[in-house]
């Protein structure tokens, strides 16, 4: 079973070879190709992936390529993960948006709009490009925004398998069953929209509704803030209104006033970003490191490896698993 990553070069890459790892018992990957435009990245992480594999056991071959019809070739799983402009193209996206007192930000709003034409074109490429040399493959887009660009390639696309994956179901699940003491995998949501327009509106554990519970719960959070502490957070009304848990992507909607205060006195998250890169990349390069750093939590996108590698291993062994559903 081949493994195809479109964005190999990503710091992302580790997340998801950890998750594969994890679940070597369901997901019999051998070959696993990074594909990347960037042959310095690609190297680094290539080169820290194989350690992880050497640390676990081996039995996984890595290959690197910047050739999208050489990786794809023969796939069972393509998971897309790039970022077309890099994270220069993204404090641009977020600086148009506080160019005009409007939330900047990756995926939503003006920033997001841009980024999705920037990006749609080439992900529709990637689609002819797997259609040709690997129609049989499942594509998983974790390509931002997220949810444009599955539309994009569902309705554009439509004889591709593709899923749109979004970590955020995963890591409200996990607040969740941390907050209630509840195990993960006996939490069933309800869940209501797509990527980051979403909402939990019902839980139940073990045919009992907790529900009320779990929303309580998460509106018990909201209003609270260390002292010194800034960010944008929610409050008690906010929960009262919509009377569910929001996914945190609906802060920038519901606390508009909040975000745009908050902008003003802090640099874009892509220039963040920038630095937890280099700091990640520099730490990849240690031959000793053979682990993901936990430093990567930092990156965002918390748990992708835990959604990515789940949903691989469902399809793979025919599990039928549902991870969250939406209930009339």
């Amino acid at each position: 079973m081949k493994l195809a990553v479109i964005g190999g070069g990503s710091t992302y890459t580790p997340e998801l070879i950890d998750g594969v790892l994890l679940r070597r018992d369901r997901l019999p990957i051998k070959t696993i190709s990074l594909c990347d435009i960037n042959p310095e990245r690609l190297k680094i992480v290539s080169d820290f992936a194989r350690r992880m594999i050497n640390a676990a056991g081996g039995g996984i071959e890595i290959e690197t390529t910047e050739s999208q019809a050489e990786a794809v070739k023969d796939a069972r799983f393509v998971v897309s993960q790039f970022r077309i402009g890099q994270q220069a193209a993204r404090h641009r996206d977020e600086m148009l948006g506080r160019e005009f007192n409007l939330i900047g930000q990756e995926t939503v709003g003006v920033g997001g709009f841009a980024k999705g034409l920037r990006t749609i074109p080439v992900a529709l490429k990637l689609a002819d490009v797997i259609l040709k040399h690997a129609p049989q493959a499942q594509l998983l887009n974790f390509t931002n925004p997220a949810g444009m660009i599955t539309e994009a390639l569902l309705s554009q696309r439509p004889e591709l398998n593709t899923i749109g994956l979004c970590n955020v179901p995963w890591n409200i699940k996990n607040e969740i069953s941390t907050t209630l003491d509840k195990p993960f995998k006996s939490l069933d949501l309800d869940y209501i929209g797509l990527n980051h327009l979403s909402w939990v509106r019902g839980l139940r554990f073990e045919g009992k509704d907790l529900s009320k519970d779990a929303i309580r719960g998460f509106r018990g959070h909201t209003g609270k803030q260390a002292p010194g502490d800034d960010d944008p957070i929610w409050q008690p009304e906010d929960i009262d209104v919509i009377d569910a848990i929001p996914n945190y992507y609906l802060l920038y909607y519901y606390e508009t006033q909040q975000w745009l205060a908050y902008q003003k006195k802090h640099a874009t998250r892509a220039s963040e970003v920038m630095e937890i890169e280099a700091q990640l990349f520099k730490k990849y390069q240690d031959p000793a490191l053979v682990h993901k750093p936990d430093d990567l939590m930092k990156r965002g996108g918390a748990y992708y490896s835990d959604s990515a590698a789940e949903l691989m291993a469902d399809i793979a062994t025919d599990a039928n698993t549902i991870m969250a559903q939406s209930q009339e």
